[in-house]
């Protein structure tokens, strides 16, 4: 229906044989018609639109719609510019199994068909209902002379209805606002309508004129944004998808995509209890849905033990998600790219490709940082939740925060530290290294294949640090290590003792004697390095010269540096026929014992 002005109300006369009320659920008024015809002999006016009839029903099967029935119509609308008449053939379609999304979205492509302003819709409701704006009169014995000499007659009439439609026959039918009911039913008479015979509908009438912002379209929820800041909410609850107000049947669709359009636009997920966000081209995808546009994403999933994945999105115009994991023992994983990464946890959330924010996070929940590829920098400093940090592929650093951390390392070169809490490291293949401190507490390693070590730094305080079968115990702490070929330990300052009686599996002991920070001297302080050999046979070589000595002989070498001669190396050799050669040690480097 092509309009020339805003319409409050419209007029249209139907065929004695319109299907009745019952017969369907809304009626949709339309017209092929782009000129505007001043003559009421004007040719075009006797086209009975047949082509048009049937195209427009097949766009409302398409919409989902069925069509009930189709009448011509015979236009007549007020120019109140001029106070002059234009006329319109058109028709009406009566469409049953329609929701009202599904009648304005089928409205709208008529109208984008048609390249029509607008078209008018009145879909039929109780008159109890709150959403009724409209009602519809049925009245006999109106003719279209009738209803043109009216208008041109009745300036208020025609101002505040506008217009109408009338067919050959004598049956009007009258779209106007709900309030201007009897204003309608009088105007109706006072033409010569019969208003004893008038039947009345209520409904809801919309003249449309662009697509819905939320709707379905070939079985795709499709919402849509402006081009101001949005702020909209995507429900799923149970068998049904609430946008904003609106409501859909889970049923009527198998996709939802979300456009915001421009502006700083924030789109809040619940109702899932696992979400995956993930990149693909520059959208963001889980699971049906795909969002374009949407800056700020917030994922509630409720309480309950739920998942949260977040890939890199860097690539998409989603910047931020805010994670509301609700109670319960949730799980969460935020993934770095395939280059190099500097991923960091802290009170201010994930500072990764993609900033993660989380809302009110508990200890029971699980963050996995997983850096993929490249060479990667992860770290926590919170122990808000658990901690896992993998490395991925590449040579990557891992830097545990104050809670209980998991450290997993993958082919290339690791470098972990645990930090605060108990901690375990799994450090894959390639050299990975894992540093301890003391106060860290008590961890957990496993070096893995290849070639493994364990670096230890103690404080300024007396201390003794003892290796033991699958062990290094560090006053009250124990490092628990398996698979791992290198200890390197800075003792500190302080009277130090380092304990390497039992060495399995290592190949490397390498003990520091510096204070801290490391110098090229000692730390001033007695310290004492204890080895002990095999129960068989020994054979031993020990060298020294400035402030290192090394033992070789034994499974590990023993090397100890910023040596001072009030520091003591003691081997003993234990039982069996041994042998230690001191030949190329020079005396005063450390204070020796040998005990055979």
């Amino acid at each position: 229906m092509r309009t020339h002005r805003a319409v409050v109300a419209a007029v249209l006369v139907l065929g004695v044989g319109a299907p009745a009320a019952a017969a369907h659920d809304a009626e949709i008024f339309a017209t092929n018609n782009t000129a505007i015809i001043t003559d009421p002999a004007d040719p075009r006016l006797d086209d009975p639109l047949i082509a048009f009839e049937r195209e427009a029903s097949r766009l409302i099967e398409d919409g989902g719609g069925r069509v009930r029935g189709s009448d011509l119509l015979d236009g007549v609308f007020f120019d109140s510019g001029s106070g002059s008449t234009t006329f319109e053939r058109s028709r009406v379609f009566a469409v049953g199994g329609v929701e009202p999304d599904e009648l304005h979205t089928i409205a709208d492509t008529i109208r984008a068909r048609f390249s029509q302003q607008s078209v008018l819709t009145f879909d039929r409701l109780p008159a109890s209902d709150p959403r009724v704006d409209g009602v519809e009169l049925d009245v006999p014995s109106v003719t279209a002379d009738e209803l043109r000499t009216g208008l041109l007659n009745d300036r208020p009439a025609a101002e505040r209805l506008f217009g109408g439609s009338v067919t050959q026959a004598d049956h009007l039918r009258l779209v106007a606002a709900v309030e201007d009911r009897q204003f309608a039913l009088d105007f109706a008479q006072r033409i010569g309508g019969d208003a004893k015979r008038a039947r009345i509908a209520y409904g809801d009438r919309e003249f449309v004129e662009g697509p819905l912002p939320v709707r379905v379209e070939q079985r795709t929820l499709i919402v849509e944004g402006t081009a101001d800041p949005d702020d909209l909410a995507l429900a799923f609850e149970g068998g049904r998808v609430r946008v904003g107000d609106a409501t859909f049947a889970r049923h009527r669709f198998d996709r939802v995509r979300v456009d915001l359009g421009d502006g700083l636009d924030t789109l809040t997920i619940s109702g899932r209890r696992r979400v995956e966000l993930s990149a693909q081209g520059d959208r963001v995808r889980f699971d049906e849905v795909e969002l374009d546009n949407t800056d700020v994403l917030q994922v509630e999933t409720g309480d309950g033990a739920d998942t949260l994945a977040v890939g890199d999105l860097s690539a998409t115009d989603t910047f931020q998600v805010i994670a509301d994991l609700g109670a319960g023992a949730d799980r969460a994983t935020v993934y770095g790219s395939e280059d190099g990464d500097q991923i960091s946890f802290g009170t201010f959330g994930v500072l990764a490709p993609t900033y993660v924010l989380f809302d009110q996070p508990e200890r029971i929940d699980r963050l996995t940082i997983d850096g993929r590829g490249g060479d990667d920098i992860l770290s926590a400093s919170v122990d808000s939740m658990a901690v896992t940090l993998v490395g991925g592929a590449g040579d990557n650093v891992l830097l545990g925060g104050p809670g209980d951390d998991l450290l997993v390392g993958g082919p290339g070169f690791d470098d972990a530290r645990g930090g605060l809490g108990r901690d375990t490291a799994k450090l894959g293949g390639d050299f990975d290294r894992f540093s301890w401190r003391a106060g860290d507490g008590s961890d957990s390693v496993d070096g893995g294949a290849s070639r493994d070590s364990v670096f230890m730094e103690g404080s300024s305080a007396a201390e003794t640090f003892t290796v033991k079968r699958g062990r290094i115990v560090h006053d009250s702490d124990v490092l628990t290590v398996d698979d791992l070929e290198e200890l390197n330990l800075v003792a500190g300052g302080g009277a130090d003792t380092i304990d390497v009686a039992d060495r399995p599996g290592l190949e490397l002991v390498d003990v520091s004697l510096a204070g801290l920070p490391i110098t090229a001297k000692g730390d001033n302080a007695a310290d004492r390095v204890l080895v002990d050999g095999t129960p068989g046979r020994d054979r031993l070589t020990l060298t020294g010269k400035g402030t290192t000595a090394t033992l070789t002989g034994l499974q590990a070498k023993v090397n100890v540096s910023h040596a001072e001669p009030a520091d003591t190396l003691r081997i003993d050799t234990g039982r069996g026929r041994d042998d230690v050669d001191t030949s190329a040690f020079t005396p005063g480097v450390i204070g020796l014992q040998i005990l055979d």
